[in-house]
């Protein structure tokens, strides 16, 4: 699932479709960039009716999206409120999924693209913020184990995805 505002919007009508309409819940291997994370989580977790009203209510939510502030996108408030509580996760349920949930990462320190699996542990919701830290819209970087990291939808190419396959 690529990121990037429409494309993600594009992306959660898609899987929304693939588990209302054809009962299909569990790829062999789901990888989500960026704005996608949360999407493709809350499908592999089952929770796809939370896909549609996470979408609506943060498209104006200017707590998420703000041209007038240092931060013109805060993944903090995305994911410590709405994943977290408004809307919350269920991380257990993706933790049993037989499929693979990736989500590409680019370390600071030398730009080597990652792909980070997302499990029902403390650091999956830091894994999902780091995902979606693009450098010029959250304006920030994660701290993920032992290295920093940013979206990872700034550099990987389709020979990257071949090579984890």
């Amino acid at each position: 699932m690529s990121g990037g505002g429409l494309q993600c919007a594009y992306g959660a009508g898609v899987l929304v479709a693939l588990a209302e309409h054809y009962r299909f819940t569990t790829p062999d291997i789901l990888i989500a960039a960026s704005g996608s994370a949360g999407t493709a989580a809350y499908y592999l977790s089952g929770q796809k009716n939370k896909i549609p009203m996470a979408w609506i209510s943060l498209a104006t939510d200017k707590k998420l999206v703000s041209l007038f502030r240092k931060r013109a996108f805060d993944i903090d408030y995305l994911v410590d409120e709405v994943y977290k509580r408004v809307h919350p996760l269920n991380l257990k349920n993706i933790a049993k999924s037989k499929t693979r949930f990736l989500l590409p990462v680019l370390r600071v320190r030398d730009g080597a693209l990652q792909y980070l699996r997302v499990r029902d542990n403390a650091k999956a919701f830091q894994i999902i913020k780091a995902s979606m830290a693009a450098p010029f819209i959250s304006g920030r970087k994660v701290k993920g184990n032992h290295s920093y990291y940013i979206d990872g939808g700034f550099g990987p190419t389709i020979h990257d995805f071949t090579m984890i396959l």
